[in-house]
């Protein structure tokens, strides 16, 4: 009788690792959809904003700090989503297997940030986690608007 009770248990594990295997899965593929999301939005709108030619005939000046905060409010419902989707986490860890152009400091915090959940009791983030994952999409924003600035200044847009 002891058997079929341990044998039971060693079921109810087994079940729920792959439960908690398929939930990982499920979420990293949500994010790195999300993630790619936010890549293919913010590349827009940066090619809409900045373009040589546009420059040109107009005689305008980019400025770079109102052009990223910008950039940062036109994916911020998708950054909303993320961390969102980290706030459902439960049990798993999840691993994201999506190469970002630019927001790589972003996988690995949100990799961070669902570990962390997956911890804590209330299985959301802070407040200041929250405004620590706007602020890394925000750096990596202006990291690369500052990168297109220089480039457009020596013609290599």
């Amino acid at each position: 009788m002891i058997l079929y009770g341990l044998l039971g248990i060693i079921v109810l594990i087994i079940i729920a690792a792959a439960f908690t295997t398929k939930d990982a899965n499920r979420k990293a593929v949500a994010a790195g959809e999300c993630l790619k999301r936010m890549e293919d939005k913010y590349e827009r709108y940066i090619k809409e904003n900045i373009s040589d030619k546009t420059l040109e005939d107009f005689g305008l000046e980019v400025d770079a700090e109102q052009l990223s905060k910008s950039a940062l409010s036109h994916i911020r419902s998708d950054l909303d989503g993320l961390i969102n989707l980290i706030n459902t986490n439960t049990f798993s860890v999840v691993n994201i297997a999506y190469s970002a152009q630019y927001f790589p400091n972003l996988i690995e915090l949100t990799e961070a940030y669902f570990r962390t959940s997956q911890k804590s009791i209330s299985k959301r983030l802070t407040e200041a986690e929250e405004h620590n994952l706007r602020n890394t999409a925000l750096d990596a924003i202006q990291a690369d608007v500052q990168k297109r600035m220089l480039n457009l200044n020596i013609g290599d847009l």
